[in-house]
Formats: C-alpha cells, structure tokens, sequence
C-alpha cells in the first residue's frame, strides 16, 4: 500500500493501471468549523465592547442599493420598490410541478395538526382580505416568466399572539435554481443589536413595540407573477388555487434590506419636522422593533404620539406598546398595548430583542431551564446549555466564565462527550 498526502492526482493517473492500492486521507470540513466555533467560545467575554467595522458596501450591494433606492414611490398610502432582480430578465423555469409537490408535503403535516392547520389558513384568507395577496382566474392570461413559493408552517407555542407563522420558501431549487439566487440581497441596513439595546438602557423612561407585518406594508410594482403560491384550503382532493403576492414576502433575500431601505429613507424624509422620532426609526429600530429611552414621562408621551404618526405615513402600524411608566402606558390605547396590559395590576416582563425585560422592576433578565438528572448531565448537554444563551450585551459574562472554566474541568478528566459526569461536576 502506498500513502500519499496530499494525494498527487498526476502520480495517481500514472500508476492507475498497476496493481496498487491507494488510501487518501483528508480532513473534512466540520472539523475546522468545529474548532473554530470553539475557539470563539473560548475567547474571552468582550461585553459588546469591540468598535463597530465600518459599513463598505460591495459591488453587488451598490448595484442592489441603487436598484432599489432609483426605484422608490410613495402612492398616497404605502411605498413600493422595484425587486432587485441579478438580470433583467431572470432564469427562472415553471416551478409549478415541484410546488405542487411540496404543497403535499405541508398538507400532509396541517391535515396531522388541525389547530395549526385552521390557524394557517385563517392566515392566508386574512393575506386575501387585507390585499397582500390577490387570486389568479383562470382566463387570465399567463405571463412569459412565473414562479411559486413553496410555504410552510412555524409554530411557537410559548408566543402570546401569533403562534403559528407561514414562512414562503425562496430559497427552494428547481431545475438548478431559485428565487433567492436570481436576486440581490442588497446591503445590511439594520443597525447594531448592541447599539438598539443601549440606547434603550440610557435613559430612565423606556418605550417599545413593533411594526405589524412590516413587510406586507411594501408594494412590489412589477414582477408580481414570480411570487406567486398554491393553497386549496386543506381540499386535497381538488385542484390548487394559484395566488399572487403585491408585497414584499417573508422568505425573499432581499426582503430585510427594502424592509429597513423604506423604513429609514421615510424617516429621513421627516427629519427636519420631528429630529427625536426620525433619530428613533434610524438609530434605536432593529428589523421591526423600535426600542428607545427618554427622560421624563411628557417626552415619552410625544415619542408614542410621533412614532404612531411617522410608522403611519409608510403605511405601517406600531402596536405591543410597553413602558415602565404607568403613567406613559394611561396615554396609549388598550388595543395598542402589549399583551392587553393593564396599568392597575404589575406591568409584564417582555421579550426585547431576545432578552427578558421585567418592565416593572426595569431591569433585563435571563431565564434559566432546568437542567436534566444528575446521571443524564453529559459534557455534550452542559456545553449545549452554556453556548445557547443569547447575551449581546455580555451581562451575563461572569457566569458564562465560570461555566467555562466547569467545562474545562470535563475536558482535563477526559469524558467523552456523551459519559454522564461524576457528581462532583454536577453539583
């Protein structure tokens, strides 16, 4: 047997006759982002601290950048942009078979889950009501070019409202390709995690909420028949109904970048008349989140009042309002209100971008699961555990140090990754 490394593909050629065996041996991939993943988690806990890189686009974000910015309407009510196509006339084949397919596949799991299914399509006949979506007849005429997204259901049980989300597969291949591939996805605009969640620590009176469905605010003017899907409202037995979306869809690349491209630029457009709410949607708004800190209650009022007025003019609509000031959260409407609050009884702890926010006491929180029994801890588990918190700003470094340190003690007495540990570990 001859070993060769790294093997030499002209020697191998040369002697592929002859009666030798060859072994080659290389290193797969996983193991490099393995080690990499762990040599980021054992870095030292930064708190955030590191300076921001500077924002440098490349050539295909400017391209996508001007697309969409030369492209940019207001029409009364909402605004629309041009879709960031790679080509002017994208490669795209007739998916409709291969989105039937997966149309199944989506069925068979509703049909399995009534609740979900019900709630699923209660989603799309809203879609239809609302104008997101319109229903394609059958005389009209089909055009040159036409795509269907397949779709799915998410489920999250531990959410207060929606708890069931359909999400639009764009990046779903046929024949070799797919939407997602056939478009920019232009330049990340939404501002730093870190940076949204500071500005909402700064000051003693905070405000929050969210855009409802911000993306279903923002009109495609062309190119509708290429976001198109199949539903029968669970009917299998019949043939599907074809809709189209006339708004930016969940699921596309490019969605996030015209989402906060039209958020930002109508901002902008107000800056001069109201500087702090503008400042609000610019600085202290990540994707649809708006996050922000003032100094008194009268000056969070305003915010409440301008933020509503300013999301408005992009045709869009704040709702799930909380502050931790009663007397701001008596000013804003019951229906406009987080988790129907109510300022008699203690204000609710909230999810705020990720992190707890006990919006009574004002402080930011973690909560902690439950570990498994003492003899199912294994070194797989609690490393699991300790590199699954999501800390952005590093509050929680001195405890995730200590974990680390535990989980280097595992790795000093050499368990394997699934040997329960000794009790002197676990407790």
């Amino acid at each position: 047997m001859v070993l060769y490394w790294p093997p030499d593909r002209r020697t191998i050629a040369k002697e592929i006759q002859t009666n030798l065996a060859y072994t080659l041996f290389c290193r797969p991939r996983v193991f490099d982002e393995i080690n990499d993943s762990l040599k980021r988690f054992w870095e030292i806990e930064t708190l955030g601290t590191q300076k921001s890189k500077p924002c440098i686009l490349t050539v295909e974000e400017k391209i996508a950048f001007e697309k969409v910015n030369q492209s940019l309407v207001h029409d009364g009510e909402h605004y629309q942009v041009a879709v960031p196509w790679k080509s002017d006339c994208p490669t795209l084949p007739n998916n409709f078979e291969m989105a039937c397919s997966r149309l199944k596949n989506t069925e068979k799991r509703l049909l399995r889950q009534p609740i979900v299914g019900q709630e699923y399509n209660q989603i799309i006949v809203s879609y239809l009501d609302k104008g997101y979506i319109h229903k394609i007849k059958e005389t009209d005429k089909e055009p040159p070019i036409v795509w269907y997204l397949p779709h799915f259901p998410v489920c999250r049980p531990e959410r207060m409202t929606t708890k069931t989300r359909i999400v639009f597969d764009a990046s779903a291949k046929f024949q070799g390709t797919s939407l997602n591939e056939e478009l920019y996805a232009g330049p990340k605009l939404q501002n730093s995690l870190f940076d949204v969640l500071l500005r909402f620590r700064r000051f003693p009176v905070a405000v929050a909420c969210d855009v409802s469905e911000m993306y279903l605010q923002i009109r495609i003017p062309i190119d509708r028949s290429k976001f198109r899907f199949l539903w029968r409202n669970l009917e299998v037995d019949r043939k599907p109904d074809i809709y189209e979306f006339e708004r930016v869809v969940f699921g596309d690349a490019s969605a996030p970048f015209r989402a906060q491209f039209v958020s930002q630029e109508n901002a902008r457009i107000y800056q001069k008349e109201i500087p702090h709410t503008s400042t609000t949607v610019c600085k202290s708004t990540y994707m649809d989140d708006s996050l922000n800190s003032v100094r008194d209650n009268q000056t969070a009022i305003q915010l409440f009042e301008e933020l509503q007025g300013l999301w408005a003019k992009a045709g869009m609509k704040a709702k799930k309002w909380l502050s931790n000031s009663p007397e701001v959260l008596t000013k804003i409407p019951q229906e406009l209100r987080a988790y129907e609050i109510n300022v008699k009884d203690s204000l609710p702890t909230a999810n705020t971008l990720g992190i707890l926010w006990r919006a009574q006491q004002d402080v930011l929180t973690f909560q902690a699961k439950k570990l498994p029994e003492e003899d199912k801890l294994t070194k797989r588990i609690i490393l699991s555990k300790v590199a699954g918190g999501f800390d952005p700003l590093g509050l929680a470094g001195p405890f995730v140090v200590c974990a680390k340190i535990l989980l280097q003690d595992m790795w000093t007495k050499g368990l394997d990754w699934d040997e329960p540990i000794d009790h002197e570990l676990s407790t």
